[in-house]
């Protein structure tokens, strides 16, 4: 979360948005963090209330977090017809590569 120490392609500015406007600010990631804990309480009421205004979109994050995305999928839809690993060790495979260029 610590702005210096982020991967140039991470953006928390979405989820920051999502809880309620929150700046990328150190306090603004400490609400953040409030903010997921109130979310992991088990109450139905506040999860359904959270993730109706979350599920907006089919991703959330920056263009290019969203094209790695989109071509993870086609390239993981396409070792599946092949007859290749199943689907989860493709994607563990696939991004543990991914997340090393970053």
């Amino acid at each position: 979360m610590n702005g210096k120490q982020r991967p140039a392609w991470y953006s928390p500015e979405p989820a920051l948005a999502h809880a309620g406007g929150l700046d990328d600010t150190p306090a603004g990631r400490r609400h953040y963090l409030d903010y997921l804990g109130w979310l992991n309480a088990d109450e139905a009421g506040q999860k359904e209330r959270a993730f109706e205004r979350m599920a907006k979109d089919w991703a959330v994050g920056e263009r290019e977090f969203k094209a790695d995305l989109l071509e993870a999928h086609q390239e993981l839809g396409i070792l599946i017809q092949k007859g290749e690993d199943g689907p989860r060790e493709i994607s563990m495979a696939y991004w543990s590569t991914r997340l090393k260029t970053y």
